[in-house]
C-alpha cells in the first residue's frame, strides 16, 4: 500500500510538473502538484517517531532497572560489617521486599515507571545511609552524637519498611485490578448458571488427612500379618524338630 502511494504521487508530481513546464494548464498542474503530496505516505515518519520513543523509553527503563539492582547488591554487601543486630535485622527485612520487588519488576519491564520513587529514591536513600553507616564505623567514633544518629537510624529503616511495601502493593495493583475484573466475570457466569458464589461454604479438602491415615492403617496391618506369618513359619519349624529328632531317637 505504501508503495502504491509513492507510485501514484511521483506520477502525480511529474504531471503537475510537466503542465507548469509547458504553460499549459497551469492551475491543473498546481493542483496535481498538491495532490502528489496529499498522497505521498507521511505516516512512516510519524511512525518513526513513535518506535523511537519506545526505544527511549525501553533504555530508561533498563537504565533504571539496572540501578536497582546496583543499589541492592551494595545494601546486601554492607549488611554484614554492620555490628548493630537491629538495624542489621531491618536491612534483611528491607531487602526481602525489595528482592521480591526486582523479580517481578524483570520480568514486567513495563511497571518500572511505577516504582521509579522506590528505585530514586527509597532504595537509593536506604544504600547511600548504609554506605555512610560504615564509613563513620570505620573511624571508631563512640560519642552520644553517634548514639542519636543510631537511633535516628534505626527509626528511619523502620519507616522504610513500611513505604518498601507500599511501593509494593502500587507496582503489584494493575495485576490485583486485572484478578478482581476475571472473578467478577466468572462470578457473573456462574449466577446465570444458577450457582451463587455468596451462598457457598468454604470446606477444607479431607482426603490428603484420611489418605494418609488409611495408608499408616494398612502399614501396621500388614507389619501384624507379616509377624503372624512368622510366628506361625517358627512354631511349625521348632514342632518338627522337636517330633522329628523324637521319631529318629
Amino acid at each position: 500500500m505504501r508503495e502504491l502511494r509513492k507510485f501514484l504521487s511521483a506520477v502525480l508530481l511529474i504531471g503537475g510538473a510537466g503542465s507548469l513546464l509547458t504553460g499549459e494548464a497551469a492551475l491543473f498542474g498546481a493542483v496535481l502538484g498538491l495532490l502528489s503530496l496529499a498522497v505521498w505516505p507521511w505516516s512512516q515518519k510519524k511512525s518513526n517517531s513513535a518506535t523511537d520513543i519506545q526505544k527511549i523509553e525501553n533504555q530508561q527503563n533498563i537504565e533504571a532497572l539496572s540501578k536497582a539492582r546496583t543499589d541492592y547488591v551494595t545494601i546486601r554487601e554492607g549488611i554484614p560489617h554492620i555490628p548493630d543486630r537491629t538495624m542489621a535485622a531491618q536491612l534483611n527485612r528491607l531487602q526481602l521486599i525489595s528482592g521480591k520487588m526486582l523479580e517481578y519488576l524483570s520480568s514486567h519491564q513495563q511497571r518500572i515507571p511505577v516504582a521509579s520513587r522506590f528505585i530514586d529514591y527509597y532504595q537509593d536513600r536506604t544504600a547511600m545511609l548504609v554506605q555512610q553507616y560504615l564509613t563513620l564505623q570505620e573511624t571508631g567514633m563512640q560519642t552520644e552524637a553517634a548514639e542519636r544518629l543510631l537511633q535516628d537510624m534505626r527509626k528511619t529503616f523502620q519507616g522504610f519498611a513500611i513505604a518498601y511495601e507500599q511501593e509494593f502493593a502500587k507496582i503489584l495493583n494493575h495485576e490485583v485490578m486485572d484478578m478482581e475484573a476475571e472473578l467478577k466475570v466468572a462470578r457473573q457466569v456462574m449466577q446465570g448458571e444458577g450457582i451463587n458464589c455468596d451462598e457457598l461454604e468454604i470446606k477444607e479438602p479431607e482426603a490428603p488427612q484420611v489418605q494418609a491415615e488409611s495408608k499408616e492403617e494398612n502399614g501396621w496391618n500388614l507389619k501384624t500379618a507379616g509377624l503372624a506369618v512368622g510366628a506361625v513359619v517358627l512354631g511349625a519349624v521348632g514342632l518338627w524338630k522337636m517330633f522329628g529328632e523324637g521319631e529318629k531317637k
